[in-house]
């Protein structure tokens, strides 16, 4: 929790100052760079999040294999996905300097690799491990942007930037790694590990890249179809949802292993999912209701009057979170009963349904119809499965009274 208040408290301070040094064009141009090859890198982290951490809570003895194989796995996902971009960047009509920027972002991916120790520390509930690494990735970080600021940098280095933060986390899980254990993963890769771990995560990689797909293709779609300044305005308000989308993952990652311990238990298992979910629930309605209320306060003083159009953007926006939330626990209770495939069809609905709002919208409306697009693709896959799948509907409504009746009975 620290490390993720400094993370926010750095982001308002440090980061809107280098949205406000950027302004909306280099800032828009920044955020497609970074929104495109997120389309990719949705593709090199393989699915693999909350079937490793299951698998090492499971099968402790076999954890440096599990470990060696995933890396080795992502490893090679990630040098595909650059290779993958450099060939869309081959049929795009982006400008040169516009590729320039994205082959500079991309290069982040191969170092995507080393979150598999990440995620070895989240299933020994080593949660302080991480976050120091990410600590000090962040200082680092935060200093050589102040940096390039004050010495009125050119947009490319806030490039590079990108790909210094990914290899400075890399390096602080190696070296955090090797100080907490004393075993090697060298040698420790396995065939039947992968097919396995492969087996159990296609949907899941596919279901990533709705995903990423979901999230970033707004402003890829704004970007094509309308100004550098329109991506600029509807980023800085997107970049304010955004970061309360470490939350939920803050959450289930510190919760997941107690919830999943009582699998057994189905009534406990159902009550500590439910109270999770109620949780993440309700904490997304009341950051949707301040931020709809004040939208207008909150860019003036974050992002001055330049950025003064975002006001409305984030006031719709901020309303999404309230699915993003509650679908991120929907997704970990479904990896952890073996039900991946359910995850998939949801992100591929809500991808597909996004790009044919945006679609529609966005002629129409500019990059106040992409904000009206992502809600609205959330909803409609949301009511879709809500027909599908009768457990959606019941752990939604579940979770809204959940609060009530938890302290009615307390």
């Amino acid at each position: 929790m620290g490390e993720q208040l400094l993370r926010i408290v750095s982001g308002l301070l440090v980061g809107i100052w280098v949205t406000r040094y950027l302004g909306p064009e280099q800032f828009g141009l920044l955020s497609y760079a970074i929104a495109f090859v997120s389309v990719f890198g949705g593709l090199s982290k393989l699915g693999l999040d909350g079937i490793l951490v299951r698998e090492f809570v499971g099968k402790p003895d076999d954890k440096e294999n599990y470990l060696a194989t995933a890396f080795v796995l992502k490893v090679s996902a990630g040098l595909f996905a650059i290779l993958f971009v450099a060939g869309a960047l081959f049929f795009s009509s982006s400008d040169t300097r516009t590729n320039f920027l994205v082959c500079i972002v991309s290069i982040s991916l191969i170092f995507q690799s080393f979150d598999v120790i990440e995620y070895y520390f989240q299933s020994q509930v080593k949660a302080k491990v991480v976050s120091v690494c990410k600590v000090i990735q962040l200082v680092l970080s935060l200093c050589l942007k102040i940096a390039l600021i004050l010495n009125q940098a050119s947009l490319i280095w806030f490039a590079y930037i990108s790909v210094f933060d990914t290899f400075t986390l890399a390096m602080g899980y190696f070296f955090s790694y090797r100080i907490h254990n004393v075993f090697r993963v060298y040698g420790k890769f396995r065939w039947d590990i992968a097919r396995q771990l492969l087996k159990d995560s296609w949907p899941l990689i596919f279901a990533g890249v709705g995903f990423v797909l979901f999230s970033n293709v707004d402003v890829i779609m704004l970007k094509k179809m309308t100004t550098e300044h329109d991506v600029g305005i509807y980023a800085a308000a997107y970049r304010l949802v955004i970061a309360w989308h470490f939350f939920p993952g803050l959450v289930l990652n510190s919760l997941f292993p107690a919830v999943l311990s009582k699998k057994q238990e189905s009534v406990e298992y159902n009550r500590r999912k439910v109270m999770v979910t109620s949780f993440l629930l309700w904490s997304a309605i009341a950051i949707a209701l301040f931020a709809s209320l004040f939208s207008t306060l909150i860019v003036k003083v974050l992002y001055g009057s330049q950025f003064g159009e975002s006001a409305v953007l984030l006031a719709i926006l901020i309303w999404a979170n309230v699915f993003v939330f509650f679908n991120s626990a929907w997704s970990f209770w479904h990896i952890a009963e073996n039900k991946s495939k359910w995850v998939l069809l949801f992100q591929l609905i809500s991808a597909g349904a996004a790009i044919l709002l945006n679609y529609l919208l966005i002629p129409f409306f500019g990059n106040f119809g992409s904000a009206l697009a992502l809600p609205c693709a959330l909803f409609f896959s949301f009511f879709i499965f809500s027909i599908v799948d009768k457990n959606i509907p019941v752990l939604f409504w579940k979770s809204i009274v959940a609060i009530f009746i938890y302290e009615k009975t307390r």
